[in-house]
């Protein structure tokens, strides 16, 4: 989830700051709804998932002291991500605008690539103490930008 809110990210950064053909607007959009959805996952609270808060509930006491930090901040964005996502994203609350949706969440740009960023040290951080590889390093933004100018 972590590696494809990241691409998805990329992408939709360069796609919403790019002057392409209309033609990218459902990627625009797909792109963005995968990035709500694979954040959402990852903090996800229900006990029957599994997400960074439940991984981390089975660590030691110090080792999850040691990720509090990190937690509590994207923690704090994600409140910000589920907003949108369940009021637009995965269903639609038809008493409000998308733009009022996305006001009442008062989620920036910078703070979705801060939870990307946060969720990628804490799912680390997991990796380590249960001895998974780490994450591999993924270049979305320049594989888009090579086919775009192949375009």
């Amino acid at each position: 989830m972590v590696l494809a809110a990241n691409a998805c990210f990329e992408i939709w950064v360069l796609l919403r700051d790019a002057s392409v053909p209309d033609f990218f607007l459902p990627t625009k959009h797909a792109h963005l709804v995968a990035i709500m959805s694979a954040l959402f996952k990852l903090y996800d609270s229900r006990s029957d998932v599994i997400s960074i808060p439940a991984v981390r509930k089975k660590l030691s006491p110090s080792e999850a002291a040691a990720t509090e930090a990190d937690l509590t901040a994207a923690t704090a964005i994600w409140k910000k991500i589920k907003i949108p996502r369940h009021k637009f994203f995965a269903h639609r609350d038809g008493s409000k605008t998308a733009q009022q949706i996305l006001a009442e969440a008062g989620l920036s740009v910078a703070e979705m690539k801060d939870l990307i960023d946060l969720s990628r040290r804490l799912v680390d951080q997991l990796s380590i103490k249960f001895q998974v590889p780490p994450l591999p390093e993924i270049n979305a933004k320049n594989t888009t930008l090579q086919m775009l100018n192949r375009l």
